[in-house]
């Protein structure tokens, strides 16, 4: 189907792998998980209870909060992108947002760019930055990534985009090539 799509014009798929979880994802998941467990060392070993009574309840809290994160981080994970057609897919388990590439102005690796910024509404941190965020180098934009080191900034007239692949350069290269834009803004 790709030899056929070749032969017509028309660009094949292209998949980059997500880059490794970078030091907020990493912190945010080791943090909610430290919580998680010194709770259920105070509930198991530290605060009193009454002859016969039951630890069941104070293991099964933290227990399923700890389920809960695990959960939360195997859907919000970003396991690729892929540029198929005119757009930019972000793989994950649930959902699965899509981009059109068409009005794209500008694609360009900009590492840190979204640093302090914080949530509007998403996930900051338990596997992924997923979400609407905002800073003041960026404004208002949208993150689908794992490492703000391999940050790669893409903008529209009305919406800004921040992806991480593991190799952002080859990324910021496929999207010019498929779309004719500039690397930098």
């Amino acid at each position: 189907m790709s030899a056929l799509r070749e032969q017509h014009g028309e660009p094949t798929d292209m998949v980059f792998a997500a880059a490794d979880a970078g030091f907020r994802v990493r912190m945010t998941t080791s943090f909610a998980i430290a919580i998680l467990v010194a709770i259920l060392i105070v509930n198991t070993l530290v605060i009193p209870r009454p002859p016969g009574d039951s630890f069941s309840f104070a293991v099964l809290g933290p227990l399923g909060g700890l389920f809960i994160i695990a959960a939360v981080w195997y859907v919000a994970r970003i396991r690729c992108y892929r540029l198929t057609g005119g757009f930019l897919v972000v793989e994950r388990v649930l959902p699965k947002p899509q981009f059109p590439l068409v009005g794209l102005e500008s694609v360009a690796f900009e590492p840190g760019s979204t640093a302090y910024a914080f949530k509007v509404i998403g996930i900051d941190g338990l596997g992924a930055m997923a979400g609407r965020f905002r800073n003041l180098k960026l404004g208002k934009f949208r993150a689908y990534l794992t490492d703000g080191d391999r940050a790669v900034v893409l903008r529209w007239p009305k919406q800004t985009l921040v992806v991480s692949p593991e190799r952002p350069a080859d990324f910021v290269e496929a999207v010019r090539k498929r779309t004719g834009v500039v690397a930098h803004r």
